[in-house]
């Protein structure tokens, strides 16, 4: 693996933390549990033309609630962590 990719490896391992995938299991339950009982109620079945009608407001949901929780400075230190590439000539 280059120097890059274990760096970026080492930096998604520190967010990617079981603290974090245990933030993103409890909130989609309740989002779920949420839909089921206040957007769905008594419906015995529901029609959906496309699951990403369901599962990008869903993900919407998780990701907005995972970003609450990231403060402007914990940002910048993970940013500052990730290596200066040029991409673009």
């Amino acid at each position: 693996m280059c120097a890059i990719c274990t760096n970026v490896a080492q930096i998604l391992s520190l967010i990617f933390t079981q603290r974090n995938n245990q933030l993103v299991w409890d909130e989609t339950s309740l989002i779920m549990l949420d839909m089921f009982n206040n957007t769905w109620g008594s419906q015995k079945e529901i029609v959906v033309d496309h699951c990403v009608d369901i599962t990008l407001q869903i993900a919407l949901s998780v990701i907005s609630v995972a970003g609450i929780i990231i403060t402007p400075e914990t940002f910048e230190y993970y940013w500052n962590l990730l290596p200066r590439c040029r991409i673009w000539p």
